[in-house]
């Protein structure tokens, strides 16, 4: 009778080696899984990125109108400059925390709804 020339079974991963492999598996299960659940919201998170960048944008007005206001102050002597500046400088300012609240309320909005 011939002998039966049989392959062990692959070992196992033990310990880490195989949390590390279920962690990772179940990584891109949960990605996709939270893409799936933020389809709805799409809309809301498109106006929220649009309203991040409109802010930061405006962030980086600050120095500009400020740098207006100065020049205005110092070397112009130009009261009627000085105030458009400054009513300019707290539109801004007006505006910027408007656009941040509004996309404040749209990322807390989706966050709570997802969880």
């Amino acid at each position: 009778m011939a002998e039966q020339t049989s392959t062990p079974p692959a070992p196992q991963p033990k310990g880490r080696a195989r949390r590390q492999r279920t962690t990772r598996q179940r990584g891109n299960v949960s990605f996709v899984r939270l893409l799936t659940l933020l389809r709805p919201y799409i809309g809301r998170l498109i106006i929220s990125s649009i309203l991040l960048l409109l802010t930061g944008g405006m962030g980086l007005l600050f120095p500009l109108v400020i740098r207006q206001f100065v020049d205005s102050i110092s070397s112009l002597h130009d009261d009627h400059l000085l105030n458009i500046v400054a009513l300019a400088l707290i539109g801004v300012f007006i505006i910027q925390a408007g656009l941040g609240a509004w996309q404040n309320y749209l990322v807390t909005s989706v966050g709570e709804r997802l969880s």
